[in-house]
């Protein structure tokens, strides 16, 4: 398919071909080689610990910025540590604070 194109340029005609290619592909269903295979993902209960110890790890590092900003560190590492454990206790069964609690109570 070509198309014709005339332009001034300058008062002089010039006339430009522009050619369209068509790319069709041959076959439209994609073949099991094409897509990347990973043997080194990770288990749901292995995702699942890793996003609990963020939790718990993330506030405490929030602490220790909020701590070096206000040059108190004692308040930033409070606060840290009160997040975490909030987020902590927000996890159930999974809490550790919890666990701790109920294993203190019934002995």
């Amino acid at each position: 398919m070509s198309t014709e194109k005339q332009t001034e340029n300058s008062g002089a005609e010039t006339t430009e071909r522009m050619e369209v290619v068509e790319m069709v592909s041959g076959d439209p269903q994609p073949h099991q080689d094409q897509y990347v295979h990973y043997t080194h993902e990770m288990t749901n209960d292995t995702a699942e610990a890793s996003a609990r110890a963020l939790m718990r790890i993330v506030p405490l590092a929030y602490g220790v910025l909020l701590g070096g900003l206000t040059e108190s560190m004692f308040l930033g590492l409070s606060v840290g540590l009160a997040l975490s454990l909030a987020a902590d206790v927000a996890m159930a069964d999974k809490s550790i604070f919890r666990g701790l609690f109920r294993r203190q109570r019934h002995q």
